[in-house]
């Protein structure tokens, strides 16, 4: 009779352990399904906050940014977890790069909104336009990097984009050429364009400067060409921006790219490493 009894509660009243994994199991689901619903949120948030980027090329660059699509990536991710847990793993991580993402996006259009004329006649006095015409990758950041030289810790005051020797260098916005200031020879061929409201924008190691000092220039006019020289660690265009003379990080400025290449430049950016010059 006691076996009988044992049969049953073995199969009737499920055991501590296999309760507590039906527990676990149900808490999973419970988390996953909060995750998902939290990811659309902010998936739709992005997704309103890209709408606004894409106007604002539309109307003011007169170009269509693209989507770089990661969809096959994700999908892939998907079909290859293992157990709900590797699918939490999976959202989660996503989570987390939407929420930086679209921080990122606020940051940029709460500088737009602070920062640039309401009038769209100054506009193009900003210089919120890419120096170089395809994307090519930032070596270094803006902010404490390492001497190439002396290996120590200094502030980098501007972005170093590697390109190839002779790349074109443009105008990121109107502006009159100025000379640069004598004691700057370790930039080498520099340009130096002032926007106005003292605001400028400095191009340095140039292999051939198009343009002389006091020249008025458009955004996007031809005004060099990439080069290595003066105290240069490979060939680079060293882009900076200065407000009041004072250095400010170039990369908040940029917004004519997609919002995808722009998280991709702000994440080579925070890299602290070497630079170039």
């Amino acid at each position: 009779m006691s076996f009988i009894f044992t049969l049953i509660a073995i199969y009737i009243f499920p055991s501590k352990i296999e309760q507590k994994k039906a527990n676990e199991l149900n808490q999973l689901i419970t988390i996953y399904q909060e995750a998902q619903e939290n990811q659309k949120q902010i998936e739709n948030l992005l997704d309103s906050i890209n709408e606004k980027n894409a106007i604002i090329s539309k109307n003011i660059f007169n170009t269509e940014l693209t989507e770089e699509s990661t969809e096959n990536d994700r999908y892939k991710k998907l079909k290859d977890a293992n157990n709900l847990q590797d699918l939490l793993d999976i959202i989660s991580d996503d989570i987390k790069i939407i929420e930086q993402k679209s921080n990122i996006q606020s940051y940029y259009y709460s500088f737009l909104y602070h920062y640039l004329p309401k009038n769209l006649e100054k506009f193009n006095n900003f210089p919120i336009r890419m120096p170089l015409d395809s994307t090519y990758e930032i070596a270094s950041g803006f902010g404490e990097r390492i001497h190439p030289i002396l290996k120590n810790k200094f502030l980098h005051t501007g972005i170093d984009f590697a390109a190839p020797i002779r790349t074109p260098v443009y105008a990121t916005a109107n502006g009159i050429v100025r000379n640069p200031d004598p004691t700057m020879f370790g930039y080498g061929e520099t340009i130096i364009i002032d926007h106005g409201n003292n605001i400028s924008s400095l191009y340095a190691h140039l292999l051939e400067k198009k343009v002389s000092a006091g020249r008025r220039v458009s955004a996007g006019d031809l005004i060099g060409y990439v080069g290595n020289t003066g105290i240069a660690f490979g060939v680079h265009l060293h882009y900076e921006i200065r407000i009041k003379n004072k250095p400010v990080d170039p990369i908040k400025f940029i917004i004519n790219i997609n919002p995808q290449t722009y998280y991709h430049y702000y994440q080579q950016a925070k890299v602290y490493n070497q630079a170039l010059s």
